[in-house]
């Protein structure tokens, strides 16, 4: 990534970081390389088939991290003797998939996510619905989607027409793809998982494309206990998000699964309306940390898609306030380099992003270049300047210019920016 690309990927990292901190989450990091044995089984067929795996020198077989929540929960194994419950991480880092690369899908890639460890109330699914939405909203998007739904409905309809956990694998597999492929293609590959079953098929099919309340999807599963028992915790999940008046971002999807085996309730996924790609998505994983040797504890979480969210984030305009540099300063003369050095310093020391002259350009080239850059004020000194202890203060967005002494530069590009005086 180039600067503006990398500047861009930064606003993101610090948007989401203040909202996952307004929250009470604390940062880990956790390590690129891994155990395979991690992920095997565990991340889902989808995902380990686009592992980066190998041999290292010692023979161990190890894989450069596909996702973060496995990683995370291994580090709580690890710790747990040490934590109090609920424990409240999150992460900003890289992951790697073999994929064909093309818009939003990179071999490598960025993830931002929190992980809520060790409630299992309604609340906490609540509260990291919550703060989906308060991140979306803070980066500054009003018309996106949250797709709710809980992967023991779709499980628990299959297991009780007869379909074996690996027959649930494949069609659960396909289900995942709804809203990927087109519509006809989609339903081809739902008749085939099902053995080209019609009867199951069709109901299958219609659980799948309904919509609104809850409820509606209650007649399927009848007498099929853990369904059941979803469908009332998503009735409240939505009920309460009214009461928040969150609910207008909220969207009951029947169908939603997600590709990773480790879900075993509530799961969701944030969609824009025109994009073919989620940008995040999570929900509550209570298994995973008991299979690699901690205690039984439930967990929920989040991952954003950070290089997915840049993107969509410039195709809107939604960067057009972020400024490199905020002021430049040019010399006019050679002699006024060394004046030049001591103005660029003071407004650096005071915090204040500064870029200066190196080529020994002529002035107009100079302020060119600073406006190419984004710069929106210019800070112009000659021998003139320097022997009256004086600065010409230029804005390259009105070409105004006023001279003005040293002293008054600091609180004048203040004001300008929006920057407290005292900071």
């Amino acid at each position: 990534m180039l600067p503006r690309e990398t500047r861009r990927m930064r606003a993101v990292e610090g948007t989401l970081r203040r909202v996952f901190e307004s929250y009470g989450y604390e940062e880990v990091q956790t390590p690129t390389l891994e155990p395979l044995s991690l992920f095997e089984q565990k991340s889902g067929e989808e995902i380990e088939k686009h592992m980066y795996t190998f041999v290292d020198k010692g023979g161990r077989r190890v894989a450069l991290r596909p996702e973060l929540t496995p990683s995370v929960a291994r580090l709580y194994t690890s710790k747990s003797g040490e934590l109090k419950l609920p424990v409240k991480w999150y992460y900003f880092s890289n992951a790697f998939r073999y994929e064909e690369p093309q818009r939003m899908r990179y071999r490598e890639f960025w993830h931002a996510g929190v992980e809520l460890i060790g409630a299992s109330s309604v609340e906490s699914d609540l509260e990291v619905l919550a703060l989906t939405i308060d991140s979306m909203r803070g980066l500054g998007f009003s018309h996106f989607r949250l797709r709710l739904g809980d992967v023991r409905i779709m499980k628990g309809f299959l297991a009780s027409k007869g379909c074996g956990p690996e027959l649930q694998g494949k069609v659960l597999l396909v289900i995942d793809k709804r809203g990927k492929v087109p519509r006809q293609k989609f339903e081809e590959m739902l008749f085939s998982a099902l053995e080209e079953d019609e009867g199951l098929f069709d109901e299958v099919k219609d659980m799948i494309f309904a919509g609104g309340d809850p409820s509606t999807i209650l007649p399927y599963l009848e007498g099929i206990k853990p369904a059941e028992q979803a469908v009332e915790r998503l009735s409240k999940l939505l009920g309460t998000m009214k009461d928040m008046g969150m609910d207008r971002w909220m969207e009951f999807s029947p169908s939603l699964v997600r590709g990773i085996l480790y879900y075993t309730g509530m799961v969701f996924e944030v969609y824009l309306e025109d994009e073919p790609f989620s940008l995040g998505g999570g929900g509550r994983y209570d298994e995973l940390v008991s299979l690699y040797g901690g205690p039984s504890v439930p967990c929920v979480g989040l991952s954003f898609g950070v290089d997915r969210l840049r993107e969509v984030m410039d195709d809107r305009g939604l960067f057009e306030t972020l400024e490199p540099s905020v002021a430049f300063v040019s010399y006019a003369t050679r002699e006024a380099l060394g004046y030049g050095l001591e103005v660029a310093r003071t407004l650096r020391l005071a915090g204040i992003s500064t870029d200066m002259e190196l080529r020994s350009r002529s002035l107009a080239r100079q302020l060119e270049y600073a406006d190419k850059k984004g710069c929106p004020l210019a800070i112009i000194v000659g021998e003139r300047e320097m022997k009256s202890r004086k600065v010409r203060l230029k804005d390259l967005s009105t070409g105004q210019e006023v001279d003005i002494p040293l002293g008054e530069l600091l609180s004048r590009v203040k004001k300008r920016i929006g920057m407290a005086p005292n900071s």
